[in-house]
């Protein structure tokens, strides 16, 4: 079973959409002559922020040598510090708030040989020590080159070229990484291929981007010795189907999918030469349309399928979920309120139908469930519709679980079954089961992912399991202590990311712990950007009269409030104007 199915909604969110990357500058210096010692501090461009998950760097040191400066970072600035006299790169990665492109921007700062009056120095940061020690070990022999760098790095004992483009902030990223890889069938089954990491995050990818047009992370790209592309696949996946990409690779090392989409296209346009070679060759036409369907059921197009006039089994499936996909979209554009309506009433039917068929594959159903079937539902016919949708969806992931058992190797098994409960506890939470097997419910997922941890490189240290046990636990007072430990040690191996801080801070304030919950607070909005840093800025303002400082606290608001700026067009601008304000009036 695929691990995205049953991460639902995380993994939904985090199939990004790339939009070309624009050429301005998207971030500025305060100074690039500053003095010794004196502090320079680089900010995003509007609507941007720092990207916390690739290398900042205040320079650009050659192996061996100590770096001559620190440097402080946060999502809304980053703040440099240079120790001796010289001139030096800054290099800094930026993404726009949706996160569909990335840009690292440099800067060539010379530094004086006065030396400031500041004597405060910036600590040295060690969040780039701890990544660097954690992925050590989760890609072996992955190298990140360029498809020029590629193509002279091939030798006769490559079979062809592998390309994994990933983020670090991806959930079936990570779990590709620390699961997938690191397992001896598919080092096995990969040893012969020169294998590329891309951090979708940096530079590289825009080399590689007349070879393939990344839509998901992650995306495998299978290419023969021409980097010619022949394969494709995407998502956390189990070792059985990434054998199973590496044998399609093998049969059809020369068959190109360009050419497979061309010689489609021919037909289409009736050539005669491609009758012709049809003709001659009856078995190419049925493998071209074999071909299509799998890469578009791969790369989830089969919408598209259409301009090749194909039409498989799934295709209404697949139909109906890129529909709603488009619709989502076109919500949360700007739009007037009359056609906002009907788009909701649209999406709302339309994900009804695809709640009433739980037996497809859909990769958020409980999360459109929670969504358009809730607890609160007054219709009485939709509430039996929904009660009886969940039930099938029950007996469907069991009977799944149960036929997906076979040829899994132990690792996909354990992952799977660890998915398998915590879908069981989705659908528990959503029935109102009794307290006694509720809890056990929470008990089976959260035990599930720990005995994975054997598996994993990381083993205590690992990211993804650590936040999926978190998600297993009661959100009460006896699973605090629990929560509490684990965010503590996310936080040591992570402190760039907000949510950490934000969870830990929310835990204090439910104990009444207010002055913790607040220097939490406080820590989660440096890391935080776009919407999400305006929910912080209120938490963090409500903690502030709640520890009698309410003049800070609408201080606070009142700057945010003054610095957005609003388009009357914007429903999203409208809305945190909106928040703010009530916040403001609620601590008045």
């Amino acid at each position: 079973m695929r691990f995205y199915f049953l991460l639902m909604i995380t993994i939904f969110i985090s199939r990004v959409s790339h939009a070309d990357i624009p050429k301005s500058d998207l971030a500025t210096a305060s100074q690039l002559k500053p003095l010794m010692n004196e502090k320079v501090e680089f900010s995003p461009a509007p609507q941007h922020h720092f990207n916390l998950e690739a290398p900042q760097k205040c320079t650009k040191q050659p192996l061996k040598q100590k770096d001559l400066s620190t440097i402080q970072t946060t999502a809304r600035k980053i703040t440099c510090q240079f120790h001796k006299p010289g001139k030096y790169t800054t290099t800094v990665s930026v993404c726009d708030n949706e996160k569909k492109y990335c840009k690292q921007e440099n800067f060539k700062v010379e530094v004086q040989n006065s030396a400031s009056e500041e004597k405060v120095f910036l600590p040295k940061s060690e969040t780039l020590d701890n990544q660097k020690k954690l992925k050590s070990v989760l890609l072996p022999g992955f190298k990140s080159l360029t498809p020029e760098m590629a193509l002279s790095s091939l030798t006769d004992k490559h079979e062809g070229v592998l390309v994994l483009v990933s983020a670090e902030w991806c959930p079936p990223c990570n779990q590709n990484k620390e699961f997938l890889f690191p397992q001896k069938e598919v080092q096995k089954a990969s040893q012969n291929f020169l294998k590329i990491y891309i951090d979708g995050d940096t530079p590289l990818l825009a080399s590689w981007k007349k070879k393939f047009d990344l839509k998901y992370y992650p995306s495998f790209y299978f290419f023969n010795k021409k980097l010619e592309l022949i394969e494709f696949g995407t998502d956390a996946v189990t070792s059985a189907q990434f054998l199973d990409w590496i044998n399609y690779y093998k049969k059809n090392i020369n068959n190109p999918m360009r050419e497979v989409k061309e010689r489609q296209l021919a037909r289409q346009k009736k050539s005669i030469w491609q009758k012709t070679k049809d003709f001659l060759n009856k078995k190419q036409k049925k493998q071209d349309s074999l071909s299509l369907i799998r890469w578009a059921l791969s790369n989830n197009e089969i919408i598209n399928l259409s301009k090749f006039n194909l039409d498989p089994k799934k295709q209404n499936q697949f139909e109906r979920w890129s529909l709603l996909e488009k619709k989502w979209e076109q919500k949360n554009k700007e739009v007037d309120k009359n056609t906002l309506k009907v788009i909701e009433k649209e999406i709302k039917e339309l994900a009804l139908k695809i709640i009433d068929k739980p037996q497809e594959d859909h990769p958020s159903y409980l999360g459109l469930f929670e969504t358009y079937c809730p607890f609160d539902i007054q219709n009485d016919d939709l509430q039996k519709r929904c009660q009886k949708s969940l039930l099938n969806y029950k007996s469907y992931a069991k009977a799944k679980h149960k036929k997906l058992n076979e040829n899994l190797t132990t690792i996909d098994k354990a992952i799977q079954a660890a998915n398998f409960n915590k879908t069981l506890l989705k659908i528990g939470r959503l029935t109102f089961p009794k307290p006694t097997h509720l809890k056990q419910l929470h008990t089976n997922c959260f035990d599930s992912f720990e005995l994975i941890k054997s598996f994993s490189p990381l083993k205590e240290r690992s990211r993804t399991l650590r936040v999926e046990q978190m998600s297993c636990l009661n959100d009460n007072s006896t699973s605090h202590s629990v929560n509490l430990n684990i965010l503590s040690g996310l936080i040591k191996d992570y402190p760039h990311e907000e949510m950490f801080y934000r969870k830990k801070a929310r835990i204090f304030k439910k104990e009444k712990k207010y002055k913790k919950a607040l220097s939490l607070s406080q820590s989660a909005l440096k890391y935080s950007y776009g919407r999400i840093y305006y929910h912080n800025l209120i938490e963090t303002a409500k903690l502030l009269t709640l520890t009698q400082q309410k003049t800070q606290a609408k201080s606070l608001l009142n700057k945010a409030l003054s610095e957005v700026s609003i388009s009357k067009d914007s429903l999203s601008e409208q809305r945190t104007v909106t928040q703010l304000r009530k916040a403001i009036k609620e601590i008045l």
